[in-house]
């Protein structure tokens, strides 16, 4: 008994993912701009709430919260770029 081969199959194409070359450009500096912009919302939320200025503590600890993932975020991203730059610099030509 023969088995027929399975024709006329279109290869699966998965919907809504973007071609490799369309991938998002990262701009570092933007990057470091909006964590210093964070740093600085969150350093303003604690003042006005030592001064009294803000009643909603949710908001501050929000805006610290933000600002310290950002900041870790940064510092992980650098830690890699260090370790890649001293890996580079063991390798013998």
């Amino acid at each position: 008994m023969a088995i027929a081969p399975i024709g006329g199959v279109a290869p699966i194409i998965p919907t809504g993912v973007a071609p490799a070359s369309s991938a998002p450009k990262v701009d570092f500096m933007g990057a470091l701009d909006s964590v210093t912009k964070a740093t600085a919302e969150a350093d303003a939320l604690g003042k006005q709430v030592a001064t009294g200025e803000l009643q909603d503590i949710h908001q501050f600890m929000a805006a610290q919260t933000k600002a310290s993932l950002a900041m870790e975020l940064t510092v992980a991203v650098r830690n890699r770029a260090v370790e890649a730059y001293q890996e580079i610099m063991r390798m013998q030509i």
